[in-house]
């Protein structure tokens, strides 16, 4: 029997993952997220009672692993896009275990996974590729053929184990990779139901962590080569090296890896470097030679070193992609502010942001290599729309647009980098510090003499201080930072540097880590100065 607070825990747990589902199909049962809304209301909880008695039991309904394919064709082609659709039981079953699985998984998956986890995004993997390139790079870009359809289930249950997954959560896990069925479902007609033996779920919520872990299983089997980084989106794979020899052992290596079901894609793979291809050596994986190139797009978004210099800067081949693909969003915006009922000035904003200048910042870490002459074609197509959604005429100054919408300008001149990971307050050493009290009702000046006569007192007590000037804050736009900084004392290698902290920390964070942080360039028990709080540390 569970006692109350594991009940109510459980309760929690399905409310949270029947709030995630969203109006969608169906499986075969036809039980919808609303009925089982409803159901979660009855005296008694069954659909808990359900959920509980299976994951005890390890046991998984047959209704819950079988699904029904639907090809949907896809625009422009003759192929088409399959949607698998599975019970909405299954789903809210999987949503539970998977919150249980991150909270003891996450932090044991290899960092070089990016896909499917939190706060880690394709941003992240075009930052980790632009940030070491230079001309002696070398990348593969690899690509997995079916990665999600011809993955080893067992590779994945065996790594579960060693992840110390087991009992009745392991055994559930594996009723639920076993024993899959599916039919398609075209022109109102249904085909017989065919096993599948390998693969991930397709629309399965588990299928991409479970992926991941197959990935994690692949990439920790890989040798370590220093100057050799790799970053894994999915199934799309970027090795980043400046030595060819480098590169060549480590992706001999991937042929050792095979037992986990990876095909690797001649068609789709490729090896990117700014130098003449014949200055290379052949590049296989498995004896599959992969092709090399000088121009490749990385998760959509280009990949060109060095900024081509051309007659006009708008004629720039990236540069005019882009904006012919902002001009096209552009259009729709244009339309409801030109239209007669038109809109409010708020959502026009709230549509530029997210449909047209999300596209910008995304491939920001590629328009940092370009020249700043190329961009301001960039900046142009900003103040055209800041004017459509203001309706205002060309004669009305950019930085008065801008202040009215606050949109930030479009300079791409910084590089994104990993903030390091600070500890949250109450875990920071405090400070031995005193301080002159004042008031507000005193005068500024009469606060400022009280500040110069504590400062005169701590130095006259002092036989050899140290005085060091501290400073953190925080930004606008949710940047955090600290910086330390002495006149007396010799800077350290790095010389004097501020540190980049994380976005949206508070300003008492930033002041109280750059304190900690300044205690370090000093030595132990001789005080120091703060000539900006005035107080001694």
């Amino acid at each position: 029997m569970m006692t109350m607070m594991q009940r109510r825990k459980t309760e929690e747990e399905l409310r949270h993952a029947l709030s995630r589902g969203r109006a969608s199909s169906p499986g075969d049962d036809g039980v919808t997220y609303a009925v089982q809304r409803l159901l979660q209301q009855v005296p008694g909880n069954p659909l808990l009672r359900l959920f509980n008695l299976c994951l005890r039991d390890g046991c998984v309904p047959r209704d819950w692993t079988s699904s029904t394919i639907i090809p949907i064709p896809k625009p422009g082609t003759a192929k088409s896009r399959h949607i698998s659709l599975t019970s909405c039981f299954c789903k809210v079953m999987e949503r539970i275990l998977l919150n249980r699985l991150m909270y003891r998984l996450q932090d044991r998956l290899s960092p070089w996974l990016f896909g499917f986890l939190h706060q880690r995004s394709t941003h992240h993997c075009l930052v980790d590729l632009y940030s070491p390139l230079n001309r002696d790079s070398v990348v593969a870009f690899i690509d997995l053929r079916s990665a999600f359809d011809v993955a080893n289930r067992d590779v994945i249950l065996d790594q579960l184990v060693d992840f110390g997954i087991k009992g009745n959560l392991l055994r559930w896990i594996r009723g639920y990779l076993s024993n899959r069925t599916s039919r398609v479902f075209f022109s109102g007609a249904l085909s017989p139901l065919c096993s599948f033996y390998f693969g991930m779920p397709q629309g399965g919520v588990l299928s991409p962590l479970l992926f991941n872990i197959l990935m994690h299983q692949l990439l920790t089997s890989l040798p370590d080569i220093s100057g050799t980084t790799i970053t894994c989106y999915a199934d799309d794979i970027c090795v980043h090296s400046t030595s060819p020899r480098d590169l060549l052992r480590f992706l001999d290596s991937f042929s050792v890896s095979s037992h986990c079901g990876i095909i690797v894609s001649r068609d789709k793979s490729r090896i990117f470097t700014c130098c003449l291809p014949q200055a290379r050596p052949v590049f296989t994986i498995g004896g599959t030679v992969i092709p090399m190139c000088s121009q490749y797009r990385y998760l959509d978004a280009p990949v060109n070193i060095w900024p081509i210099v051309p007659a006009r800067p708008q004629d720039h081949p990236i540069v005019k992609d882009l904006l012919g693909r902002l001009q096209r969003r552009l259009m729709p915006l244009q339309w409801l502010t030109n239209n007669s009922s038109g809109i409010s000035i708020l959502v026009a904003r709230t549509i530029y942001i997210a449909f047209i200048r999300s596209v910008v910042d995304y491939l920001s870490p590629a328009l940092i290599q370009l020249l700043r002459a190329t961009l301001k074609t960039l900046e142009k197509f900003q103040n055209r729309a800041m004017r459509i959604i203001l309706g205002c005429p060309m004669s009305t100054r950019i930085v008065n647009m801008q202040r009215e919408l606050r949109l930030p300008p479009l300079n791409i001149d910084i590089m994104v980098v990993d903030v390091p990971s600070v500890p949250p307050p109450w875990m920071l050493p405090t400070p031995d510090a005193s301080f002159t009290p004042t008031s507000k009702s005193e005068l500024p000046f009469l606060q400022q003499q009280l500040a110069l006569e504590h400062i005169e007192t701590v130095t006259s007590s002092i036989t050899d201080p140290y005085c060091l000037y501290t400073d953190g804050s925080l930004q606008v736009d949710g940047a955090a930072g600290c910086a330390v900084f002495s006149p007396d004392m010799e800077s350290p290698p790095a010389g004097w540097v501020g540190l980049r902290l994380c976005n949206h920390s508070s300003s008492t964070l930033c002041e109280l880590y750059d304190v900690c942080r300044s205690e370090t360039h000093i030595r132990p028990n001789i005080g120091f100065i703060d000539h900006k709080t005035s107080a001694v540390k």
